[in-house]
């Protein structure tokens, strides 16, 4: 009888430890996800329209809805305004069909609503890509600001901007 209540309070005693754990290893997750959640916010005002009533071009429209960001990750640097994200980018793979069409314009007029809605119909049956990246952010006051890197940007437009052009 002794050996039966030892083995119950060792049993108690065990399903409490177990639980305490996992209670703490939720409590963390649950805040890592919080902090992520504002992270994943910042990104999401920075790449929202300015303005949604707006009239803009199609393929425009179609380009903006091509490319999506998730965070996955955040590290705080040593001066606590900066931090490195890992995102998994996910994004239109467009390169070979735009080049292609765009060679199938040489002898062609130009028709600025025939091209936008091709190349917004090209964009919208590309085949997606998902690939980690990394993210910087800077705390601006209370708020986060996200800083697009590179190759992020370059991955976005699938080659077609490239900061070596601009410079």
């Amino acid at each position: 009888m002794k050996k039966l209540k030892k083995s119950f309070i060792f049993i108690i005693v065990m399903l409490v430890v177990i639980g305490s754990i996992i209670g703490v290893v939720l409590f963390m997750k649950n805040k890592n996800n919080k902090d992520l959640v504002q992270f994943q916010q910042a990104i999401e005002n920075e790449i929202k329209p300015v303005n949604e009533q707006a009239e803009i071009p199609e393929f425009i429209s179609s380009f903006r809805n091509s490319y999506s960001f998730e965070v996955i990750s955040i590290e705080e640097s040593s001066d606590s305004f900066t931090y490195k994200g890992k995102v998994l980018l996910t994004y239109a793979d467009i390169s070979d069909e735009l080049v292609n069409y765009v060679n199938s314009l040489e002898n062609t007029t130009f028709d600025e609503e025939k091209i936008s809605k091709d190349v917004a119909e090209i964009i919208s049956k590309a085949e997606l890509k998902v690939e980690e990246c990394e993210m910087y952010f800077v705390k601006n006051g209370e708020e986060m600001q996200p800083v697009f890197t590179e190759e992020i940007i370059d991955k976005i437009s699938d080659g077609w901007f490239e900061f070596d052009t601009l410079i």
